[in-house]
């Protein structure tokens, strides 16, 4: 059975029956939850959080990582420049 507008609020997907003429678990996977529980909402945003502090903390250590040796190599090269 397909429908392009569900009349029930469910997602508009097919409803697949097994032999019992039950629900197979494709079609109980495709319904809409509602609502998100609020430890899950918690837990999302300690994990948005410490994803932003980790950025937030490594970029310096990137910038040294990458800005450093090329600082030094500039400075090799104008020792270099200068003694020639």
């Amino acid at each position: 059975m397909t429908t392009s507008i569900a009349s029930d609020g469910q997602w508009p997907v097919p409803v697949a029956e097994n032999a019992a003429g039950r629900e197979t678990r494709i079609s109980v996977h495709a319904k809409p939850s509602g609502r998100r529980s609020p430890l899950r909402r918690i837990l999302d945003l300690v994990d948005d959080a410490v994803l932003l502090l980790l950025i937030v903390l490594l970029f310096p250590l990137v910038i040294l990582l990458v800005g450093m040796p090329v600082a030094l190599l500039v400075r090799l090269l104008v020792e270099i420049a200068q003694r020639l």
